[in-house]
C-alpha cells in the first residue's frame, strides 16, 4: 500500500519549479539592464535548473529552461531556506537568518 505522503515532496518540487518558471518569466519583463536575483527555498528545483535535468518533471523543467534561455538579462538563482528575511538598509539588502 502506498502512503499519501510518498508523493508530497514531488508535488512540492513541481510547485517550486512552477514558481521558479513564473519568476524567471517576470525577470524577462524587467526593463532595466541591472542584474536580477531570483530567490527560492527549493534547493532541488534550483539544482535541476542549473543541471538542466529532472527525472520527475522533465516537461516542466524543459519549459523553465526555455524561459531561462530566452531571458536577455543577467540573473542569478539564489537558494535561501524558508526561514530568512531580506532587509533593505538604504541601497543595500541584507539577508538575515531567523
Amino acid at each position: 500500500m502506498k502512503r499519501v505522503t510518498d508523493n508530497v515532496s514531488v508535488y512540492m518540487y513541481a510547485g517550486e519549479m512552477a514558481a521558479s518558471r513564473i519568476a524567471l518569466h517576470a525577470v524577462g519583463k524587467v526593463e532595466n539592464d541591472k542584474p536580477v536575483a531570483v530567490f527560492g527555498d527549493s534547493l532541488s528545483a534550483i539544482r535541476s535548473i542549473l543541471a538542466e535535468h529532472s527525472n520527475s518533471r522533465p516537461k516542466l523543467l524543459r519549459d523553465t529552461l526555455e524561459i531561462t534561455h530566452a531571458v536577455q538579462k543577467q540573473f542569478s538563482l539564489v537558494w535561501g531556506p524558508g526561514s530568512i528575511k531580506v532587509i533593505k538598509v538604504g541601497r543595500l539588502h541584507k539577508v538575515q537568518f531567523m
